[in-house]
């Protein structure tokens, strides 16, 4: 007989850190199950497997990172919520989450009341569908998260006919191209680029290596050249 009790996938790279909760977490048993994933690769297979209701992750992971899997996720499973859990928030990475309605954010050290609060006000929401594109965020926002993922990304940008990419390896802003310019001229057009469209792209290769800059001084050093754009 098929169980009516919803399940709550919790995904982090700290075995330790996913028993505890678990553990913790055991007091709302009669109200959903917690699963658990070490990785995203992993959640990836649960998710296709099993029905969750609510994804908790962490945002820095080895290998595919939790921005990654929300990338994922927004495709294969549009109507879920994912919570990120963090202990290196920005005050970009608060606003980009803030932003998009499937998206919260509980930053680490945190406590287990906390969390279940934030589990049962998802888990007890009327269903009412989400929107599946993130909307309102500025471009910056989105490579700032990856990177500090620490993960591999690449980002395809569409703005009206001009289309680029920035490539990302181990959190590092290695690459970017769009319209004949390749590097960092790429990458500055790229982020001035004011609305658009992006996609998370995976499993792309690497053409080459044309960025070798620190990837915080490429985001404040666009910012500034967009500045000046508009004076």
């Amino acid at each position: 007989m098929k169980s009516d009790k919803k399940k709550v996938l919790i995904v982090d790279d700290e075995v330790k850190l996913l028993k505890m909760l678990k553990k913790a977490l055991l007091v709302d048993q009669d109200l959903y199950e917690v699963v658990l994933a070490d990785n995203a690769d992993k959640a990836i297979e649960i998710l296709a497997d099993e029905e969750i209701s609510l994804v908790v992750s962490d945002i820095k992971m080895p290998g595919m990172s939790g921005i990654e899997l929300f990338a994922i996720i927004r495709v294969t499973c549009p109507q879920l919520k994912v919570i990120f859990m963090t202990a290196y928030a920005t005050d970009m990475i608060r606003r980009a989450i803030e932003a998009n309605s499937r998206l919260l954010l509980i930053e680490k050290p945190f406590s287990h009341h906390q969390l279940r609060e934030i589990i049962h006000e998802i888990l007890n929401e009327k269903k009412t569908g989400f929107d599946g594109v993130l909307k309102d965020i500025e471009l910056a926002d989105i490579i700032q998260m990856c990177c500090l993922s620490s993960g591999n990304a690449s980002i395809r940008v569409d703005k009206g006919s001009n289309k680029g990419i920035v490539v990302i390896r181990n959190g590092e802003i290695v690459h970017a191209e769009c319209d004949g310019l390749k590097g960092e001229k790429a990458f500055y057009e790229i982020i001035s680029w004011k609305g658009g469209k992006f996609e998370l792209l995976k499993d792309v290769d690497l053409p080459e290596k044309t960025i070798s800059k620190d990837w915080k001084f490429l985001l404040i050093e666009g910012a500034r050249l967009s500045d000046e754009i508009l004076m």
